[in-house]
C-alpha cells in the first residue's frame, strides 16, 4: 500500500522543492492546485518538528527553514485520498 499510494501521488503531481539545499525559506510547488494536502517537517528519525500545514487551493507553499539546525530533513506530503511522500530538504 505504501509504494503504491506514493506512486499515485507523485504521477498526480510534479513536485519540487527550490532551493535545496537552503539556509532559510524553501518553496515546495505542485504542479497542480492541492485541496486538504497536509505538509509535515519530521527530522530524519521521523519524529515531527512542526506543526502540520494544510494546503487549500495553491500550487505552492513557502517553509522558513532558518530555525532549524544544519541536517537533513523530510517533508511528508499526504494529499485528500491519503496518499503519503517524503521530500528531502537539507539545511545548510
Amino acid at each position: 500500500l505504501g509504494n503504491a499510494s506514493v506512486s499515485q501521488l507523485e504521477q498526480a503531481n510534479s513536485i519540487t522543492i527550490s532551493p535545496n539545499p537552503t539556509a532559510s525559506l524553501t518553496t515546495i510547488s505542485f504542479s497542480t492546485e492541492q485541496t486538504n494536502t497536509t505538509i509535515k517537517i519530521t527530522d530524519i528519525l521521523g519524529q515531527g518538528i512542526s506543526p502540520s500545514t494544510t494546503l487549500k487551493g495553491t500550487k505552492s507553499v513557502t517553509l522558513d527553514m532558518s530555525g532549524y539546525a544544519k541536517g537533513i530533513y523530510f517533508v511528508q506530503i499526504t494529499d485528500a485520498n491519503k496518499n503519503m511522500m517524503n521530500k528531502k530538504i537539507i539545511v545548510q
